[in-house]
């Protein structure tokens, strides 16, 4: 039973290749790169490594010496993301097992589609609207 939650990476992999096609983010080369560093890491199940000055170095190409109290480039570019993935159509058409992120967290969740909210939760299902 516990397997229905599991969301394969290919899934996950294919709904990141649609998102990052959306227009939403297409004319965006860095918050795509930032997204796929994302999903990638968590995949990998290297979640905890997801830290902003790994992040500035690793996708935002700053150098060593970068200092995440002085430069909020990982910061900004969370926040664009989030807005990104979450206010337009294309995070309720494509996000089908990418969830949202949360705020403060650069770590993506990932579950398992459902045309209808609320399947097999014990939730009464709720009508599409």
């Amino acid at each position: 039973m516990a397997t229905q939650n599991v969301v394969q990476p290919e899934a996950v992999r294919t709904q990141l290749n649609r998102i990052l096609q959306s227009p939403g983010l297409a004319g965006s080369p860095r918050l795509c790169r930032f997204l796929v560093y994302l999903v990638e890491q968590k995949l990998d199940g290297k979640a905890a490594g997801i830290k902003e000055y790994s992040v500035g170095l690793e996708v935002f190409d700053r150098p060593p010496s970068f200092d995440p109290k002085e430069d909020s480039i990982v910061r900004a570019s969370a926040r664009k993301l989030r807005a990104k993935t979450s206010t337009t159509r294309m995070a309720a058409r494509r996000m089908r097992s990418l969830s949202r992120f949360r705020r403060a967290a650069m770590c993506p969740n990932f579950r398992p589609y459902s045309r209808f909210p609320g399947a097999g939760s014990g939730r009464p299902l709720q009508r599409p609207r």
